[in-house]
């Protein structure tokens, strides 16, 4: 969560004229839910807001595909793993909110809101390392850093559009998401007993291990994959 609170403090402090929900759960057609960090109601724009946390660099191909690279002590990438594109993701997202929209805002129809939508991912962690350049310029401009967010938003305040929100319409909006906001349904313990669990400090995916040494030789563990970074371990009964 430390992530999110990056991009909720930049956002309280932007001193811009907006409406901020965070955490929104919204169901969908066929079983499609999305889980939306925020969602940023402006004026000049709807920004639907992934955030991201990520402990180590990001690299970004020429194909728009995401790599976590990870490095050695001494900054030597000697590892590449590939992770599922979070602005690919983050625009499904975008697209929930938006038919959702269509349907309650009849005044506000596909091509004003095809102007005011906007998907953004957001890297909250100040130490990540974007690698983009080579990224095709879609993805660029789908991305930010936690601590660029609100010149990101003055940006799109400061271009010249025929298509403004109203606060009485940004009121209605905000109003209809909180409404459509429903319960993240809570997973069944017993069923996911075996899931990997996430490191405490790092918040990834941990991976089993066996332990070489001590009084715990042979036995397997849970380790960070960050590891030696972070030596967060959870032992396996």
């Amino acid at each position: 969560m430390t992530g999110e609170k990056n991009v909720a403090y930049e956002l309280k402090n932007s001193y811009l004229p907006i409406f901020v929900l965070q955490d929104i759960y919204l169901k969908g057609e066929n079983d499609a839910n999305a889980q939306v960090d925020f969602i940023v109601i402006a004026s000049f724009g709807i920004f639907v807001i992934e955030c991201k946390k990520f402990v180590d660099d990001i690299e970004i191909t020429n194909k728009g595909d995401f790599n976590r690279c990870f490095k050695t002590p001494t900054g030597i990438v000697y590892k590449k793993e590939g992770i599922y594109n979070p602005v690919t993701q983050n625009r499904h997202h975008a697209e929930m909110v938006k038919k959702l929209l269509l349907e309650q805002t009849p005044t506000l129809n596909t091509q004003n809101l095809e102007m005011l939508m906007h998907s953004v991912v957001v890297f909250a962690n100040p130490k990540t390392v974007i690698r983009d350049t080579e990224a095709p310029s879609e993805i660029k401009q789908a991305i930010v850093k936690h601590d660029q967010l609100t010149s990101y938003l003055k940006g799109f305040q400061t271009q010249s559009t025929d298509m403004f929100l109203s606060e009485e319409e940004m009121r209605k909006i905000a109003d209809i998401l909180l409404e459509k906001n429903v319960e993240k349904p809570m997973q069944d313990a017993k069923k996911y007993q075996f899931k990997v669990p996430v490191c405490p400090k790092c918040s990834v995916p941990m991976v089993k291990r066996v332990a070489k040494r001590g009084a715990n030789q042979g036995k397997e563990f849970w380790g960070c994959p960050n590891y030696p970074k972070c030596r967060q371990i959870i032992n396996i009964d």
